[in-house]
């Protein structure tokens, strides 16, 4: 008999606007600054279970204000702020695509690519 892999509670979130400040096209760590009671709205969902990932759509990529190594380390800067309140995100799913610079893609919200994704990736209870 194979055991069932059990699903994982999981909140998919944006990154700007919805956990940090929105900055338009925010390319620097030092200006990361996360929303009032998001970090503690976060810690309460971890102690119910709730695993994090963030799909975002950064077409400052695409329009050449910021590179993807940028992105990552507002990434960083992110994550190190979360960490003070023992929160974590599991996985940042990012589209660099803007229809106008780069053309149509799969993985730009609203788009499902990315967020099938992560449920594939932290077997994630959609039901749930």
């Amino acid at each position: 008999m194979r055991k069932r892999k059990l699903k994982n509670k999981a909140v998919i979130l944006d990154r700007d606007g919805t956990i940090i400040v929105e900055k338009n096209y925010l390319k620097s760590p030092e200006n990361v600054e996360l929303l009032h009671n998001t970090a503690a709205g976060l810690k309460e969902l971890k102690k119910l279970g709730f695993v994090f990932v963030v799909i975002t759509n950064q077409s400052g990529i695409a329009r050449n204000y910021f590179t993807e190594k940028e992105f990552n380390e507002v990434n960083i800067e992110l994550d190190r702020q979360l960490e003070n309140f023992n929160v974590k995100i599991e996985k940042y799913y990012m589209c660099p695509h803007h229809p106008d610079f780069s053309g149509e893609c799969s993985c730009r919200k609203p788009k499902p690519e990315l967020a099938l994704r992560a449920i594939e990736d932290f077997n994630i209870d959609v039901d749930k």
